[in-house]
């Protein structure tokens, strides 16, 4: 069976998160957006922040939304954040600082 609706879009935002192309501090598209252009509900956008705030890639707050945290913050032995780092451009950067 294929992954869920919620944890296949965690994992698209997740690696645009890890590959930069939302640096940390950037203030995401809101549910409603993130829901048109993914095409999927609400809830499944939702369900997918959620999971990234577990691992500590995002924070939100209500009338501000959700934003990426600092590098620092992540889960970096998160088995979801390391694939995403392993497809990522500046992976040999990561495995120096994991390393460290």
């Amino acid at each position: 069976p294929g992954a869920s609706v919620h944890t296949s879009l965690a994992s698209e935002i997740g690696l645009r998160i890890v590959r930069g192309d939302y640096p940390p501090g950037t203030i995401l598209p809101n549910e409603a957006k993130w829901s048109e252009t993914f095409d999927v509900s609400r809830s499944a956008v939702r369900e997918a922040i959620k999971m990234l705030m577990a691992k500590s890639l995002l924070a939100s707050r209500p009338k501000i939304g959700s934003w990426v945290e600092p590098k620092e913050r992540w889960n970096l032995l998160d088995r979801d954040v390391l694939a995403w780092y392993a497809t990522s451009p500046d992976r040999e950067v990561f495995l120096r600082t994991v390393q460290e």
